[in-house]
């Protein structure tokens, strides 16, 4: 997971909602949900996080 590094660290992220789609409304029945995540970059260390995930 993208964020393992960062919630094994103890930093405080921000959540929110961006769409919510209930499995009633959906063709596959499946409910989605998307979120954006977000906490102080200079604590993240964001290039470490990246190449934990296997990203460049």
């Amino acid at each position: 997971m993208l964020l393992s590094p960062v919630l094994e660290a103890g930093i405080t992220l921000r959540v929110r909602i961006v769409e919510l789609h209930p499995a009633h409304l959906t063709t596959d029945q499946r409910a989605r949900i998307s979120v954006s995540v977000w906490g102080p970059g200079s604590k993240t260390g964001e290039s470490r996080i990246f190449a934990a995930a296997g990203h460049p």
